[in-house]
C-alpha cells in the first residue's frame, strides 16, 4: 500500500483500491488500472478525497457510474472517483424527480 493509499484510508469514508482495473467497473468491461480507485460513501467524504488529492498535486477522475466510459488500456494516473456511493440516490416529489450523478 502506497503512503498516499494509506493516508487516503484515514482521511476519507469509503473503499480506496490501488492499481485497480477499470474493466471491473465499467459497463463496457475497458480499461487498465487507476492509480486510485476511491468510492467515496457520501457527500462529505468526496469533498475531504478531492480536497486531499489536489492537495497532494494528483488529478482527480470522475468516472460515476462507469457506463458510456472508454478508459484506456494503459490506466489512468491520479485518482478516480465512482459516485456510486456518495451520489446514488434519487427523490420523487409528485412529476419531480432529483437524483445524484451516481443514480
Amino acid at each position: 500500500m502506497s503512503p498516499f493509499e494509506e493516508a487516503l484510508r484515514t482521511i476519507v469514508r469509503g473503499e480506496v483500491l490501488e492499481r485497480e482495473p477499470l474493466s471491473r467497473h465499467t459497463t463496457l468491461r475497458v480499461g487498465g488500472p487507476a492509480g486510485v480507485l476511491a468510492f467515496p460513501e457520501d457527500i462529505e467524504a468526496l469533498r475531504c478525497l478531492v480536497r486531499f488529492s489536489r492537495e497532494q498535486g494528483l488529478p482527480v477522475y470522475i468516472l460515476g457510474y462507469g457506463s458510456n466510459v472508454l478508459a484506456p488500456d494503459e490506466g489512468i494516473r491520479g485518482v478516480v472517483v465512482s459516485l456510486t456511493r456518495a451520489t446514488c440516490w434519487a427523490r420523487f416529489e409528485g412529476e419531480d424527480v432529483e437524483a445524484g450523478a451516481g443514480y
